[in-house]
């Protein structure tokens, strides 16, 4: 955003309604990156920004990457838990018919004389 913009009505959820809450970033600048200002020292900025900004600081907990990232990692995480049962249950189906497969063909005929069963 360019100075001066104030975005608190979407990052508060009354502007547009998401299905998760608004996380608002601040990234680095092209001018920043020039200046190789590292992404410690931009993460650090950023929270900064948002805890000293007047506008912004009543959200400051629940803004930044940091934060991003830990939401999108539970959220994520959420979605795995809830396909593990379906995947279980494809596999084991799986086994059982590989298993009834092999028991249909039987044991192996051994094709080396060396070799017996």
């Amino acid at each position: 955003m360019d100075k001066g913009t104030d975005a608190v009505d979407i990052l508060e959820g009354k502007a547009y309604k998401l299905q998760f809450p608004w996380i608002g970033v601040v990234n680095r600048s092209q001018a920043d990156i020039n200046k190789s200002v590292d992404m410690i020292a931009a993460r650090r900025r950023e929270r900064e920004y948002f805890q000293n900004s007047p506008e912004y600081s009543h959200l400051a907990r629940r803004m930044g990457s940091e934060h991003l990232g830990k939401v999108l990692s539970k959220h994520l995480e959420t979605v795995i838990k809830s396909r593990i049962p379906s995947l279980q249950s494809l596999i084991n189906k799986t086994i059982l018919e590989l298993e009834t497969e092999l028991n249909r063909l039987g044991k192996p005929i051994a094709t080396d004389a060396g070799v017996r069963v």
